[in-house]
């Protein structure tokens, strides 16, 4: 099959840039052998007030603390360090910070999601509340819907974050992006996700990110790789949803059913209930691989499974059933 230069170029970019980001990943997940609670971080001067949360001086030493403490919109800093907990957020709207993805961890120790935000009730309304989470590597989380972060508030966005190594048995493994934008305007998504690395997750369907029924998101800036699970490995969309992924790299990411990088539910893939959408710009999807059908992309429809093709400015390469 022929492709132009430039998508030849797109395809190398969106390799290499994949192999470096997850490189950069695997330096910085925190291990349980080693707690980061011991190391010396006398450099940073906690007593003015730099950090809210962090290891030893501040006032408060455990992320939930910290947050249960907090006032309405408060923003919460996160110094450097490793902390094992599991953060609900549920009643008031909050904005975490931690220094940077490689320096503030926060392990879930597999005990349940590393952030649960919003009711976990199945079929609750999403809370309405705001979060921001910054800055953090978010990892060995485990739950039902949402691994890593599970997501039931009317506005939530993460950026300058990794994602990694969570775990869900239902969906979402990395993110499962529960709630529809009731309290916002139609046209702002409810989920954003922006310079951020989802990888290595698991889910029998969605397992770096999910995108539940009527949910709205928008991707940008983004590497999903390596994650492994059912339909829609690297991200997987609901009837009704709606999806913008924009200058992001989907890649590596392997599906035992169809659509390794990306499964959309069509209008037509249950009678009488609305599709769901995503539209791709400035984005590749390469090198992602299923069982079934569409290593790339897949579109589903009532009686069968169609798998879309690249466009200006997007390249759907080198998967395996392809394109």
């Amino acid at each position: 099959m022929y492709r132009s230069p430039a998508a030849h170029r797109a395809i190398s970019r969106s390799v290499y840039a994949t192999a470096a980001l997850l490189a950069l990943v695997a330096a910085n997940v925190p291990s349980h052998a080693a707690d980061a609670g011991d190391a010396d971080y006398s450099e940073y001067d906690h007593h003015d007030g730099k950090f809210t949360v962090c290891k030893r001086g501040c006032r408060y030493d455990k992320i939930q603390r910290a947050v249960d403490k907090a006032k309405a919109g408060a923003t919460i800093l996160i110094g450097p360090g490793t902390y094992f907990e599991n953060v609900v957020i549920d009643e008031k709207s909050v904005t975490l910070v931690g220094v940077s993805a490689g320096e503030t961890m926060i392990d879930g120790g597999f005990r349940g999601p590393v952030f649960a935000l919003g009711s976990q009730n199945p079929g609750a309304a999403p809370a309405p509340i705001s979060v921001t989470l910054t800055g953090l590597t978010i990892t060995h989380g485990q739950g039902v819907a949402g691994g890593g972060i599970s997501q039931n508030v009317a506005m939530f966005e993460v950026t300058d974050s990794v994602i990694v190594s969570n775990v869900a048995t239902q969906s979402g493994g990395g993110i499962d992006a529960q709630s529809a934008s009731d309290f916002i305007p139609p046209d702002v998504p409810a989920t954003t996700i922006e310079r951020c690395v989802i990888a290595n997750n698991q889910a029998p369907i969605g397992a770096g990110i999910e995108i539940e029924a009527e949910a709205a998101a928008q991707i940008t800036d983004s590497i999903v790789s390596g994650n492994v699970g059912g339909n829609g490995a690297g991200l997987h969309g609901e009837y009704a949803s709606s999806t913008h992924v924009v200058g992001t790299t989907i890649s590596n990411n392997i599906s035992s059913g169809d659509g390794g990088g990306i499964w959309i539910a069509s209008p037509k893939h249950e009678v009488g209930v609305p599709g769901g959408s995503v539209s791709l710009s400035s984005s590749a999807v390469v090198n992602n691989t299923a069982a079934g059908v569409c290593g790339g992309v897949a579109v589903a429809g009532n009686l069968s499974t169609t798998c879309a093709a690249g466009s200006p400015g997007v390249v759907i390469a080198l998967n395996v059933p392809g394109p």
